[in-house]
Formats: structure tokens, C-alpha cells, sequence
């Protein structure tokens, strides 16, 4: 295994957080190796697994695989571990029960404009059940747009902040994951980067994603609804510029509202009309928490 040694601007790192695995980290070595020779580093980080998977990535014949091994910490802790131990300019994070699309990191590096203002370009997810072959079953977007996506992403976030490619000095800029979060680090980490970010977007798929028994997406609890507005609430604590306080409310009214519709589903109409008339009123241009307010009563 290789020490890395970046020599050109476009090289990547690709950082693999790993927890009990060991049937599908493979896989995602690979897809990141086929990437050619702009991916400078690959790391795997085997979070405390119990099962084989520091096993499996000892006998992976890649000179640019990297394996670091630690106690359980959870996905920020081994993802800050990953991309502070590589030296490139750009790094792509790749859970390990996943894949990389074919040609997706010269895909998004293509999209890079020499000598402009820092950007991450980021392409679409393709979202597969436990084989990932064929078809997709779907796919997800984080915007359809190129500029500006905070709005996007503290009112949607349909996709993953995982398709885009990071500007190592964009990630050190924020200090990585905040690793006090434990449920949607992802979303955290996107929202302070768009803050500071503009984003270019690249038509193409660049991340497979598996669905499968214990993946921890697969069913998404009530209470994270409320984790995501406290992360809003969070990364906006201070804000003073107009915009950013209104992107705030919307993100607010976005998550409860979220939060009354599964309620609703699940019989609870008082608690739904609470969230409801929550959401209304973080951000009354949205008619349409009041109108599901009334509907509810």
C-alpha cells in the first residue's frame, strides 16, 4: 500500500469509511481504482468493524489503497480521520456499501474552470437494491442547477451532498464533519458548504447508491425530521444577511412540514396540525403548510 504522492491539481483522493462491510468494500475500491490515474489516493477507513473487512482491503492488489484502522467513532469521525491523511487537492468520500459511476471523477473534473473562482462541480445518484447492475431502481437529485444551491439543499436535499467533488481547501475551510452529529452528518456538512460554495452541475450520474438490509437509509425515523431543523437552526445560528435568515426560515418550515406529514400518515392529526401550523408560521409565504393546517383540524 502506497504512500501518496500528488504531483498535479487534478488528482483526487478517494476516502471509504467502512463498518462491517466486508461484502461490499471491494466493490467500492474498484470503482474508485477505475477511475484512472486522477484518483492519486484511496483510503479506507474500517471503523471497529467486527466482521472481515480490514481483511478483505489487506488483499486488495492497489498500489494507491490506503487502509487506517480505529475503534468505533462513527461516519464523521473515520471521514475526517480518511481525508486528513491524504495530501490531494480534491476529495471524493464514498461510503463503503457503494460505488462510484463509471468515469464520474473525470466527469466532474472536466467541469472544473481553470483559473476560476473555486467551485464543486457534482453530478446525480443512481440508487440500486443490493446488486447494482442493470437499471437503477431511481435516481435522486441535489439540484437540477449550477451557482448557488443553499436554498436547495436547506428546503430539499433529495440527493446526497456525496456527489460532488470537494476542493481540499472548501473542506479544511469548515474543519470537515462536525462529529457531535449523529444523524444526518451529511446534510450538516452540505449546508455549511453551501454557505460558502458555489456549486457547477454535471449531467451525468456519478454515485451508485445500494439499498439493502441494514443500510441505515433505508428507513428514515420521525425524530430525523426534527435533528434536520435543529441542524438549521444550527448552522444559521448567527446569521445577519437577509437572505441567509429567509433561507433559514424556509429550511425550518421545509422539516416540519416534513415532520406533519408523517405524523399525518401515521393517524396522528393533533400532532400533525402542530407541525403544521409550526411550519406555517417559521415561513407564511409557504400557503401550503396553512392549507394542510386547516385540512387537518
Amino acid at each position: 500500500m502506497s504512500t501518496p504522492t500528488p504531483d498535479r491539481t487534478d488528482r483526487v483522493a478517494v476516502v471509504i469509511p467502512a463498518y462491517n462491510h466486508a461484502r461490499y468494500v471491494a466493490e467500492a475500491v474498484a470503482s474508485a481504482a477505475a477511475q484512472g490515474d486522477c484518483v492519486a489516493e484511496i483510503v479506507v477507513v474500517d471503523d471497529g468493524s467486527s466482521d472481515a473487512t480490514a481483511e478483505v482491503v489487506r488483499g486488495i492488489a492497489e498500489p494507491r489503497l490506503r487502509l487506517i484502522t480505529q475503534a468505533n467513532g462513527g461516519p464523521s469521525v473515520a471521514r475526517n480521520r480518511g481525508w486528513r491523511s491524504t495530501n490531494s487537492p480534491w476529495i471524493f468520500f464514498l461510503d463503503a456499501d457503494d460505488a462510484l459511476a463509471p468515469d464520474a471523477l473525470p466527469a466532474l473534473l472536466s467541469a472544473v474552470v481553470p483559473g476560476g473562482a473555486p467551485e464543486i462541480p457534482y453530478g446525480f445518484q443512481e440508487v440500486y437494491a443490493d446488486v447494482i447492475s442493470g437499471a437503477p431502481h431511481f435516481t435522486t437529485d441535489l439540484a437540477r442547477v449550477s451557482g448557488d444551491l443553499l436554498a436547495a439543499i436547506a428546503s430539499g436535499y433529495g440527493a446526497t451532498i456525496f456527489v460532488g467533488l470537494f476542493p481540499r481547501t472548501a473542506i479544511e475551510a469548515i474543519g470537515g464533519f462536525d462529529e457531535t452529529v449523529h444523524h444526518g452528518e451529511d446534510f450538516d456538512i452540505a449546508l455549511r458548504l453551501a454557505l460558502r460554495n458555489r456549486f457547477r452541475r454535471v449531467e451525468r450520474p456519478v454515485y451508485r447508491a445500494r439499498m439493502h438490509g441494514t443500510n441505515r437509509h433505508r428507513e428514515f425515523a420521525a425524530t430525523a425530521f426534527l435533528d434536520y431543523a435543529r441542524t438549521v437552526e444550527r448552522v444559521f445560528q448567527g446569521s445577519t444577511r437577509p437572505r441567509e435568515l429567509w433561507v433559514r426560515q424556509g429550511g425550518l418550515a421545509y422539516r416540519w412540514m416534513q415532520y406533519a406529514c408523517h405524523l399525518k400518515q401515521a393517524g396522528d392529526r393533533d400532532g400533525a396540525r402542530r407541525a403544521y401550523r409550526k411550519a406555517w408560521l417559521y415561513f407564511p409565504p409557504r400557503l401550503g403548510n396553512l392549507r394542510a393546517w386547516i385540512l387537518c383540524r
